[in-house]
């Protein structure tokens, strides 16, 4: 793996919603074992799914970790949307508005992206970033507006390694964030 590969692993929407997983959890609740509850419900849906369906490509060398083939991927976004609609139920049933609303961000983000995939090649990397910064600007206020600037260093290195042009980058941020703003404002 070249520093590129690393860079956007760690970058990836997978790894990013592990990440803000811990957060979202800790947000929802102080009781450690709704946190708990909350972190591996999160992390069953929206990082398993998909993550197992890319080792599955992968190890059996029919697409690289970024799963650059446009075809290949929307295998990934099946599961990855079958796995944000069970967080998405459970969270509902379990009562965690917070956590059900950033799962249903997930979910509708998911379903567009993988109806543009089917035309056109847009960055989930830099939607990864924007849609839980997004989400957590909503909890927290504007204090969390300046998280947005974490984004991009991720547009940069994508663009850079031609894993996509500036306007997919762009426009996976960009349309991220206003389908978490239409989930926090309208749902």
């Amino acid at each position: 793996m070249n520093k590129n590969d690393v860079f956007s692993f760690f970058t990836s929407i997978i790894a990013t919603s592990f990440y803000f997983s811990i957060v979202f959890s800790l947000l929802s609740s102080s009781n450690f074992l709704v946190y708990m509850r909350n972190f591996l419900v999160f992390n069953f849906s929206a990082v398993l799914a998909p993550t197992l369906g890319i080792v599955w490509l992968w190890s059996g060398k029919k697409s690289d970790l970024n799963v650059s083939d446009r075809k290949t991927r929307q295998s990934i976004y099946y599961l990855a949307l079958f796995g944000s609609f069970l967080g998405l139920v459970c969270f509902y049933f379990l009562n965690e508005r917070l956590m059900f609303l950033v799962s249903e961000s997930y979910f509708l983000t998911l379903i567009v992206f993988a109806f543009i995939n089917m035309k056109w090649r847009i960055s989930l990397h830099t939607a990864g970033f924007t849609l839980p910064i997004t989400a957590l600007t909503f909890a927290l206020g504007p204090v969390a507006l300046p998280l947005h600037l974490l984004v991009l260093p991720v547009m940069w290195q994508r663009v850079k390694s031609k894993a996509h042009t500036a306007a997919q980058a762009v426009m996976g941020s960009v349309l991220a964030g206003l389908i978490t703003c239409f989930v926090f404002y309208f749902l």
